[in-house]
């Protein structure tokens, strides 16, 4: 046995493999420098890094090399278009990782499962007390408007992330954009529309390391040329030129960090109820809005983008003073937490083979500023993380 790690890494890569159409499509899978950085961050603690694309052969590539791979770092969307619209597509990987008996990062099937089905998560967290627009699902068309929704109303993909399917004419104000939207995503998406009244108001991202929250970002997408009403692609790909790391003018800061007061606490606190009732684990990001001083749940992804430059999670990572390199070997600690003490595990994680990832991760805690007091979610305590102010 080596001394370090060997690390499987599983992704969906951007290549020229596929066309345009799909891509854009399919906004989920990660750019090649999304995918060089994180290997790297992985061999910056020593381990050896077996790349693993997840196409239609993914589990024979991963039953190939079980006996190597000690543990994987799965970031895998599972889209593909032998998949069209499978709503499970995301649980896939961990599966496979758990019929083949190796150690993988992030949450577990059934968690997956139930964040991309954006309605189930929102009956989930409701379960638990926390705010959600009323909402819809419709199946097939022609469907019938339930009354107790109100315009305007917003219609998206019931199963997917990274705002796939989601643009400005999302939100629409009367029965005939209604169900001209419903119709598109049916038929375009293969899928159910969900339909949820519009929130107007102020919007969040929240990310979770482990048992830590990250410092919380606020969006006022007024700030966005076009003022947009909803967070899709295109506003997104715009943001980076906007955030608090570009620009140190308050008044063109569309996404800033969260001053901390009881508004802050009252976020991280519900975050943390959400975050606990959907079984999330290693590392996650949810949307929400504020509207009259009540938590309204948007959706939850706990396969966050991480590209390095533009991942709402690397970037509120950032406002912490945590690097890229730092944030992925906080998310494989995490992981390894899991598994060290298991009787099947205990020599694969042993301190010597772990040794560099452990001081890793210890050194960056140590340097990182935490607000007073903790939230409690359903089971768990979550510390957190206050802006760097270097």
């Amino acid at each position: 046995m080596s001394k370090e790690l060997t690390i499987g890494f599983v992704y969906n890569v951007r290549s020229k493999k596929y066309d345009e159409e799909f891509l854009k499509k399919y906004t989920e899978w990660d750019y090649p420098e999304t995918i060089e950085s994180i290997s790297s961050a992985l061999e910056d603690t020593g381990n050896d890094v077996i790349h693993i694309e997840a196409d239609k052969q993914v589990f024979h590539k991963l039953e190939e090399n079980k006996d190597k791979i000690d543990i994987v770092f799965n970031i895998a969307e599972y889209i593909s278009k032998d998949l069209f619209g499978a709503e499970n597509r995301e649980a896939l990987v961990p599966m496979f990782l758990e019929f083949l008996n190796i150690p993988y990062s992030g949450s577990g099937p059934q968690a997956l499962i139930n964040a991309l089905d954006k309605a189930a998560t929102k009956e989930i967290v409701s379960a638990y007390g926390v705010g959600t627009a009323a909402f819809q699902v419709v199946r097939e068309y022609p469907f019938e408007l339930d009354n107790r929704l109100k315009f305007p109303l917003v219609v998206k993909a019931s199963c997917e992330g990274s705002s796939i399917a989601l643009k400005q004419t999302s939100k629409v104000n009367n029965e005939e954009e209604l169900k001209e939207r419903v119709k598109e995503v049916i038929t375009v998406y293969n899928q159910p529309a969900l339909i949820e009244e519009y929130i107007e108001g102020t919007e969040y991202t929240i990310g979770f390391v482990g048992r830590m929250i990250v410092p919380i970002m606020e969006i006022d997408l007024s700030k966005i040329p076009g003022h947009p009403a909803l967070r899709d692609q295109e506003v997104k790909d715009m943001e980076p030129e906007y955030t608090f790391l570009k620009t140190k003018e308050k008044d063109k800061q569309a996404l800033s960090l969260l001053n901390f007061n009881e508004t802050y606490v009252y976020l991280a606190t519900q975050a943390a109820i959400s975050h606990d009732a959907l079984r999330i684990r290693d590392f996650n990001r949810m949307d929400v809005r504020l509207k009259d001083g009540k938590f309204y749940f948007l959706e939850m992804n706990p396969l966050p983008g991480m590209h390095p430059n533009y991942g709402d999670l690397p970037t509120m990572a950032k406002g912490a003073g945590i690097a890229f390199d730092e944030l992925v070997n906080m998310i494989l600690m995490e992981a390894i937490r899991r598994y060290e003490k298991h009787p099947l595990f205990k020599e694969r994680f042993s301190k010597r083979r772990i040794e560099k990832i452990e001081e890793k991760y210890n050194k960056t805690i140590k340097k990182l500023k935490f607000h007073e007091g903790e939230v409690k979610g359903i089971w768990y305590k979550y510390k957190l993380i206050a802006p760097s102010t270097t």
